[in-house]
C-alpha cells in the first residue's frame, strides 16, 4: 500500500517539475531571437528612456503586441523632481544633492528666492545612500534663483538646474 502512494507521489510530483520546467521554457527567448528582431530607436524624455520589450512567443495567428518598458537613466550628480498638485498653483519640487557633489558633507542647506536666502531655515535631509533632499512646495509659473550651502562655508550649485542667472542656479516651475 505504501508503495503504491509513494509511486503515484513521484509520479505528481515528476508531472508538475515537467510542466514547471515546460512554462519556463516557453518564457524565454533566446539571444538568437532577440538580436534578429528589429528594434526602433530610443525616444529620451526627461531622465526616461523608452525601450521595445519582447512579447512572450504566442501561437500561431495570434497577434503579438510590442510593450514599452520605461528605463530610468542614471541620476546625474545633483537635480531635482517637480510634481504639479492638481487643482492649484503649487509644484512640488525635491532637490537633491547626491553625495559626490559633497562626499565629506555633515549639513547642506538651500538658500534661494523661495526662503529670502536665509542659510538656516531649509535644511537638507541626509537620506541612507548620502545624498540630501528637501521638497518645497513652490508657486508655480515662477523662476527662482537658488545655491546650496555645504557645511556653512562653501556654495554650490546644482549641476542639473534648468539654466543659470549669474553665479547662481535657477529652477523653472
Amino acid at each position: 500500500m505504501r508503495r503504491i502512494k509513494k509511486k503515484k507521489l513521484m509520479t505528481v510530483y515528476r508531472k508538475k517539475r515537467q510542466t514547471a520546467a515546460a512554462d519556463k521554457n516557453t518564457k524565454k527567448l533566446s539571444l538568437k531571437e532577440i538580436k534578429s528582431e528589429a528594434i526602433p530607436s530610443v525616444k529620451v524624455q526627461n531622465n526616461e528612456e523608452t525601450k521595445p520589450v519582447a512579447a512572450k512567443p504566442q501561437a500561431p495567428g495570434n497577434k503579438v503586441k510590442e510593450k514599452q518598458a520605461v528605463i530610468k537613466k542614471d541620476v546625474a550628480v545633483s537635480g531635482f523632481k517637480k510634481v504639479y498638485i492638481e487643482d492649484t498653483n503649487i509644484c512640488r519640487v525635491t532637490f537633491t544633492l547626491q553625495k559626490e557633489a559633497a562626499p565629506e558633507a555633515a549639513t547642506v542647506a538651500i538658500a534661494g528666492d523661495f526662503n529670502s536666502w536665509d542659510s538656516v531655515s531649509h535644511m537638507m535631509r541626509r537620506s541612507r545612500n548620502g545624498n540630501f533632499t528637501i521638497t518645497l512646495d513652490l508657486e508655480a509659473e515662477k523662476d527662482y534663483q537658488f545655491k546650496y550651502l555645504i557645511d556653512g562655508t562653501r556654495w554650490e550649485n546644482d549641476w542639473k538646474a534648468d539654466r543659470y542667472d549669474g553665479d547662481n542656479s535657477v529652477v523653472v516651475v
